[in-house]
């Protein structure tokens, strides 16, 4: 017998299945494989391949401006695919958070942000902020209307976050991205996985 929650996630997951086939065309494959073009390659290696992966979300910011450039991506796996991953990223993450976690180190924080959604980031105060790595504030989920079931079950894996310049200065954030001095430039890497959906992100600043 399906609960409530099987029966929300079989429902979301038709939904962006069928989504998935109408939403990437041959504009988004050539955007997305121009922008891959864009990064340094140690910044995306690892990213999936457009043809191999069933896509159903494709957000991204052209490093062409000062601002924060972005790479985010929402894919659907099997649960083989999915325990192959997760083994592989619990040896290579530098760090490993969810959604309940009561200090992140937030890139554009703003508590307002989570007014109404389903979960709630908070920022650390400067002590312990020094020792912690960047992660997004996952706004495009929040843009997503996603479950909060999603949340409940996500894990967020942070494969790799440097403070540094990693594109040209004229494609690099002037007023830094909310975050403490020491990090005025830098990059955030890595994924989140709930159930058989998987988001890959990537922000530079």
């Amino acid at each position: 017998m399906y609960t409530k929650l099987s029966i929300l996630i079989i429902l979301f997951l038709y939904h962006i299945s069928v989504v998935s086939q109408d939403i990437m065309d041959e504009r988004d494959k050539s955007d997305y494989s121009e922008v891959l073009s864009l990064y340094p390659n140690e910044l995306v290696c690892g990213f999936p391949e457009m043809k191999k992966e069933k896509v159903f979300y494709l957000g991204l910011e052209f490093p062409r401006g000062q601002y924060l450039s972005h790479i985010h991506i929402g894919v659907l796996k099997t649960e083989v695919e999915i325990k192959n991953l997760e083994e592989q990223l619990k040896i290579k993450s530098k760090s490993i958070y969810s959604f309940g976690d009561s200090c992140s180190l937030i890139i554009n924080y703003d508590s307002n942000l989570y007014t109404n959604a389903p979960f709630n980031l908070t920022m650390c105060d400067s002590l312990i902020m020094m020792q912690k790595l960047p992660i997004p504030n996952f706004d495009f989920l929040i843009d997503m209307d996603m479950p909060s079931e999603f949340f409940d079950k996500a894990t967020i894996y942070l494969l790799d976050a440097e403070k540094g310049k990693f594109l040209e200065d004229n494609y690099l954030s002037i007023n830094g991205v909310g975050l403490p001095k020491n990090w005025l430039h830098g990059y955030t890497k890595g994924l989140v996985i709930s159930g058989k959906i998987v988001f890959y992100w990537l922000e530079v600043w």
